[in-house]
């Protein structure tokens, strides 16, 4: 059977129709047509009922097993065995699907992510590209109006502004490390240099430290060395003395006839008085007097009366500096108001010895002047000089 149709039938293909007229573009009549609506929810909410579905006969399959344990021997072991089973199952269970859907999520972005940089290059490719033909279109020319060949061109491809841009930066990041390294470099050798002077400054100091403390140990021991010879030259000293003294003592022997000298020239101020009281000008008062006073200058020479050994010098407030000197067979003299004493204790003396000289009177005798107190005793009691001493 044949079916007659007006118009002479059409073949429709995705470019031309089979006739010589033009056919319309099939795309748009495929966007044209209508999508099958609910297609793509349906077949998600068929998977999620799937889902539930798997769900139920799980939680079905759990709780038979649990009525079952609880029907024979020992069943209250197994029935907690599938409540610790499904209380773990259930929290895997919800990450795994949250973790399946993350996944899904994130590579359907990534992907955006793919098309949207496919699609910029894409859009710059097409840029250059439609600059560079206007460019060639000028008859090969450049914006100057000058000839250019195509080894230029070329050579322009091959290095262009990245590139350079790049190598740029390159070169500097070189140099930069080039620089930081000899930097490093530099300050490795100063911090060698600087720690080799430093120990050897150090060197130096405990060197010269350690000649300044064998100098001062040498000098310890000279002066260590020197003091013991002084001592032992003292000592020395000190026996041949006390011997010479020892000798003199035993040669001393003053006798009864034996004369004294005057230790100072001047005048008789107060006489020897032990037998009634004299009258003291400085005191204002009588009382006896065991010695004589005989006047001098101040810085005449006060000699001494006989040979003898010093023995004893001391200071009192009544006869101040006071020379004792030992003339034998229990005789001593007394030299006082003296000053600048040129003998000390242990000393031997001759007669005309200068035992020091006259010094300022204490105030015992301030109204008399300057003077020689002269006292002899014999066995420790006072005699009188005049009987002794030379006319």
């Amino acid at each position: 059977m044949v079916i007659h149709t007006k118009r002479k039938p059409r073949l429709h293909t995705g470019k031309k129709a089979v006739t010589g007229k033009k056919a319309e573009n099939t795309s748009a009549a495929v966007k044209g047509r209508k999508p099958h609506i609910g297609i793509r929810d349906k077949y998600t909410e068929s998977g999620r009922s799937v889902k539930v579905r798997n769900q139920s006969l799980k939680t079905m399959a759990a709780a038979g097993a649990r009525a079952g344990a609880g029907q024979i021997e020992g069943g209250e072991e197994i029935k907690e065995s599938l409540d610790l089973a499904a209380a773990a199952a259930a929290p895997a269970a919800d990450i795994t699907s949250g973790a399946g859907k993350l996944y899904r999520r994130k590579k359907t972005e990534n992907k955006e992510k793919k098309e949207e940089k496919k699609r910029v290059r894409t859009d710059r490719s097409e840029s250059g590209l439609s600059s560079h033909a206007r460019e060639r279109g000028s008859k090969g020319k450049d914006r100057n109006g000058r000839k250019h060949s195509g080894k230029k061109d070329s050579a322009k491809k091959k290095t262009g502004k990245g590139s350079s841009v790049n190598g740029a930066v390159k070169g500097r990041m070189v140099d930069t490390f080039l620089d930081a390294f000899r930097t490093e470099r530099q300050e490795q050798k100063d911090l060698i240099t600087s720690t080799k002077s430093a120990a050897k400054a150090a060197v130096l100091l405990l060197a010269k430290q350690a000649e300044e403390a064998a100098r001062q140990a040498r000098e310890e021991q000279e002066m260590k060395e020197a003091e013991q010879d002084s001592e032992e030259e003292k000592e020395a000293e000190e026996q041949e003395q006390t011997e010479q003294t020892a000798g003199n003592s035993e040669s001393l022997n003053f006798a009864n006839g034996s004369k004294l000298l005057w230790p100072v020239e001047g005048t008789l101020l107060m006489n020897y008085s032990m037998d009634k009281t004299v009258y003291f000008s400085t005191l204002d008062q009588f009382k006896y007097n065991p010695a004589l006073v005989i006047s001098g200058e101040k810085g005449d020479q006060v000699i001494s009366s006989a040979p003898g050994i010093v023995k004893s010098i001391d200071k009192t407030a009544e006869t101040g500096t006071t020379v004792n000197v030992d003339i034998g067979s229990g005789y001593e003299l007394f030299y006082g108001q003296l000053d600048d004493v040129r003998v000390k204790t242990g000393d031997y003396v001759d007669s005309k010895t200068v035992l020091g000289y006259v010094g300022e009177p204490t105030i015992y005798y301030s109204v008399e002047g300057a003077n020689v107190y002269f006292e002899m005793r014999k066995d420790g009691e006072s005699v009188n000089p005049m009987d002794y001493l030379v006319e």
